[in-house]
């Protein structure tokens, strides 16, 4: 591959649209004034690191189902985990944790995909 055919690649990649989709009980473990404002700052930073090359997205290691991905984000001066799936261009969160040990996030994600 060409270092001309990888630019255009990225710059495809870069200029896509994603829709972010929550999972309707995500946001529940958090209080209600603050779902909004919670949604954007995860879409967003979603949005920023996949338009970024799936920059510091790493897959969840999973026995059954493949194409489940997860980053870190930074909420309110909290740190957090998330889980979600990408199919072309949509995306959607399904699980959330304040467990920053990746193993242990895997496992907590296997748990919940089961």
């Amino acid at each position: 591959m060409t270092y001309s055919n990888t630019l255009s690649r990225i710059e495809r990649k870069q200029n896509m649209n994603y829709t972010v989709e929550f999972d309707s009980e995500l946001l529940e473990q958090f209080p209600q004034e603050v779902h909004l404002a919670y949604k954007k700052t995860i879409s967003k930073k979603i949005i920023e690191h996949l338009d970024h090359n799936f920059f510091r997205i790493k897959p969840v290691r999973t026995r059954s189902a493949k194409g489940i991905y997860e980053m870190k984000v930074n909420i309110d001066k909290k740190n957090y985990r998330i889980a979600f799936t990408l199919k072309k261009n949509h995306v959607f969160i399904f699980y959330i944790s304040p467990n920053l040990q990746k193993i242990v996030f895997d496992k907590e994600v296997n748990k919940q995909i089961k």
